[in-house]
């Protein structure tokens, strides 16, 4: 697995244990019940408080797919999350998607630091965001050389998957504050 591990512990504080058991995904269902609530059944046992984790979510987003319970702990990992069936994999990837909520920065309006805090106005694929971090070094987190990860002062994240792929002004307000 390459990458950070600093990075992966930075974003996600779920992460599962290397011992948590494999999951055949031939015998895993995962569903909303009738009132919405995320549920799995394992075999010939439903688990009624579910949650579900990438242990590796910077890496490895459809893989190691962790099964938690508030009762329990963990429950097992699913090696790869096309295992599942359809109707599992469409739920799991819902859940996974909001629960891992990442805006993806395409363009960047403004930088602008001041008393130790950086202040962005940005345009994502979720439209123009304005976000404070504490400050670049504290914020701004490099998965490799060119995707990077910003956290704001309120825990939310943002993503520039590629800053060579970045318009120059952009690139050039970006750069001047790492």
């Amino acid at each position: 697995m390459e990458g950070n591990a600093y990075n992966e512990a930075i974003f996600s504080p779920d992460l599962c244990s290397p011992d948590a058991p494999p999951l055949d995904p031939s015998q895993v269902r995962i569903f909303r019940d009738p009132h919405g609530y995320l549920r799995a059944t394992i075999g010939d046992r439903t688990y009624l408080d579910v949650t579900i984790t990438r242990a590796f979510p910077l890496q490895a987003s459809d893989r190691y797919i962790c099964v938690l319970t508030g009762r329990l702990g963990e429950v097992g990992v699913i090696e790869n999350l096309a295992d599942l069936d359809e109707e599992s994999r469409r739920v799991a990837s819902e859940e996974l998607d909001r629960r891992y909520y990442l805006p993806r920065i395409r363009r960047i309006k403004s930088i602008r630091e001041e008393f130790g805090a950086t202040y962005w106005v940005v345009e994502t694929d979720f439209g123009e965001r304005s976000f404070v971090g504490k400050g670049v070094r504290d914020n701004v987190h490099y998965v490799n050389s060119e995707r990077l990860l910003i956290q704001d002062v309120d825990g939310n994240r943002y993503e520039v998957f590629d800053v060579n792929a970045l318009d120059p002004v952009s690139r050039s307000l970006l750069f001047r504050v790492t």
